[in-house]
């Protein structure tokens, strides 16, 4: 069962996410088991799991914060 906060008024929220990968735009984080790219322009400042401007990430494994647009285009809710 995923761990899905969706009153969250910055978007939805994922706890114990972890990064598995990172490019200058984007993440690759797994939920559950499951890989999903996550643009950084689509996650929130209240993320603990994040790239720093040196792209090393940090808080993983940790709360994911992304905006309902590309929880839904993901198919996370």
């Amino acid at each position: 069962m995923r761990t899905i906060h969706d009153e969250d008024p910055a978007g939805v929220a994922f706890d114990n996410v972890r990064v598995l990968r990172a490019s200058a735009k984007a993440m690759l984080c797994e939920i559950e088991g499951e890989e999903h790219w996550f643009p950084l322009s689509q996650i929130h400042d209240d993320s603990e799991v994040f790239v720093d401007e040196n792209m090393v990430v940090q808080g993983s494994p940790g709360r994911l914060v992304v905006t309902h647009w590309i929880a839904e285009k993901n198919g996370l809710v």
